[in-house]
């Protein structure tokens, strides 16, 4: 069950751009112009040892409400792709009107696949669902990039792409995605190949 987290060490650390005026919406598509962005912090302090250019200064943080209250702020600069599939974000987790505590502070792993689990103190086994409905749902829709049937879809005649398109918006990857699934002897068809190159491989 836990296989999909093994290779958690091969995540890409990609840099981080500072941007405080880029256009999120072409990197995360989902994201709308209605969307909230700011800092997290409300200022950066004129003090010693205090870096302005940290992302809590910056306007990278996109604000996501839970119904309870809960307030959920997604570092967009902090999203990093692994190399099965997997999406590494930090987000910040805090109820209304409290000061800022570096403790709230999370790091996220979500394998696209309706599940996520938090590895803020390390790898661990308690895989939490991730429904379309709950924040959880909403930050795996925005940071997993899923690409369209225009993109994933170039090359194959209409038929392969409706069966791409079928296994791709179930969201559930095929136990056959495992790497090495592009090699000629791997035994999958060109429908199957289009598909783990999408959705990412289990191990």
């Amino acid at each position: 069950m836990y296989k999909k987290y093994t290779l958690l060490v091969l995540i890409l650390i990609l840099p981080n751009i500072a941007l405080a005026d880029r256009d999120w919406t072409k990197t995360f598509p989902q994201i709308s112009s209605k969307n909230t962005i700011t800092t997290l912090a409300k200022y950066c302090p004129n003090e010693p040892n205090v870096n302005c250019n940290d992302d809590i200064y910056q306007k990278f943080w996109l604000h996501l409400e839970a119904t309870n209250g809960e307030r959920y702020r997604l570092n967009l600069n902090s999203v990093k792709d692994g190399t099965t599939g997997a999406v590494m974000a930090t987000v910040y987790i805090t109820p209304p009107n409290v000061m800022f505590d570096w403790q709230r502070m999370h790091t996220l792993l979500f394998n696209c696949n309706n599940t996520f689990i938090d590895i803020t103190h390390g790898i661990s086994n308690n895989v939490m669902d991730a429904p379309p409905n709950s924040v959880a749902g909403q930050i795996q829709k925005i940071v997993c990039r899923v690409p369209t049937a225009k993109q994933y879809c170039e090359g194959l005649s209409n038929s392969e792409c409706n069966n791409v398109s079928k296994v791709i918006n179930s969201n559930n990857r095929p136990a056959y995605c495992k790497q090495g699934y592009g090699l000629v002897d791997s035994g999958l068809n060109n429908e199957q190949r289009r598909i783990c190159a999408v959705m990412g491989t289990w191990n």
